[in-house]
């Protein structure tokens, strides 16, 4: 015997549960991973490292410049060489 909490509570959430079984028992064809299936989070992986390279040569390049500005860095002429 269900109390009256559990009655409110089954007949509330019972759309929501029945909308899960429909969308989880879709009867889906493929039943293996294959590569075509795989393939999408490969493509997700390589289009974050490369987004990562340029951010990263991107604050590379910011820092370095805001270094060269702040200490006021001069480069050295090809015609002059530079002694330690």
């Amino acid at each position: 015997m269900l109390t009256e909490w559990q009655n409110n509570t089954c007949k509330k959430w019972q759309p929501l549960l029945i909308v899960v079984v429909v969308i989880q028992g879709g009867g889906s064809s493929q039943s293996a991973l294959t590569l075509s299936n795989v393939a999408g989070i490969f493509y997700i992986l390589i289009g974050g490292l490369g987004l990562s390279m340029v951010v990263s040569l991107l604050e590379f390049v910011y820092k370095y410049k805001r270094q060269v500005v702040r200490k006021k860095v001069l480069h050295c002429d090809c015609d002059v060489v530079c002694s330690l």
